[in-house]
């Protein structure tokens, strides 16, 4: 693999041109709406039940991209959404315990794949990182692809549509009457339960190129 990247990163140029590596920051904002998981159940105990809602969200944040070369990219990804979240504790219909969160933050490092070159430029990428769900950090993954729009010599136009999943393990607490010999005392419990999560994002953005180009030597 290591192998691979030094090849697409190592400059291929003709003889008497230069190849480019520049630094890009893109802002965007779209839609985060959930593919799956989105409103799940789990059976902790008889009678007690852990039900998760996930709501779509407005998503917005910000990349660093690095152009290795005109194939290659690397992407620092900081982003997060405003998906409503709630974990709610069901005891015999009635809910005792709520935990939620309108905020979803995640950091990913993701590959960019530019097999063709033009006007419009379409790019594949993946990568992987981390979301966080309420006091939670859970690891993920993504996958997904964009057209690029050069709009001038410095700016462009981007649109993005990537999927992330995600696993999630935590424990929602209650306070119950728990019998300690003839005496009943209330006791707090920790219901352990785990959710997998798929996302869709669509997002739009402008990429601003950073500072000046900076050139390699010629290759022959």
């Amino acid at each position: 693999m290591i192998c691979v990247l030094f090849v697409l990163i190592r400059p291929t140029c003709p003889a008497g041109q230069q190849a480019d590596r520049s630094f890009e920051l893109n802002t965007y904002a779209g839609n985060l709406s959930v593919n799956s998981g989105s409103v799940q159940a789990i059976d902790v105990h008889p009678g007690r039940e852990i039900r998760t809602e996930l709501r779509n969200g407005i998503h917005f944040g910000a990349r660093l991209i690095y152009q290795a070369n005109s194939y290659l990219g690397l992407e620092a990804n900081f982003g997060s959404s405003l998906n409503k979240y709630f974990v709610r504790l069901i005891v015999y219909q009635d809910e005792i315990s709520t935990e939620e969160t309108t905020y979803l933050g995640f950091l990913h490092g993701n590959i960019l794949l530019q097999p063709f070159r033009g006007r419009l430029a379409p790019y594949l990428t993946c990568g992987v990182g981390i979301f966080a769900f309420i006091d939670s950090f859970v690891p993920a993954v993504n996958f997904g692809g964009g057209i690029k729009v050069p709009l001038s010599d410095r700016l462009s136009f981007r649109i993005d549509i990537r999927q992330y999943e995600a696993r999630l393990k935590d424990t929602i607490q209650s306070t119950e009457l728990v019998r300690d010999g003839p005496v009943l005392k209330a006791t707090e419990i920790s219901w352990p339960y785990e959710n997998r999560f798929s996302f869709i994002e669509l997002s739009a953005g402008l990429s601003f190129r950073l500072g000046r180009k900076i050139e390699r030597q010629t290759y022959h």
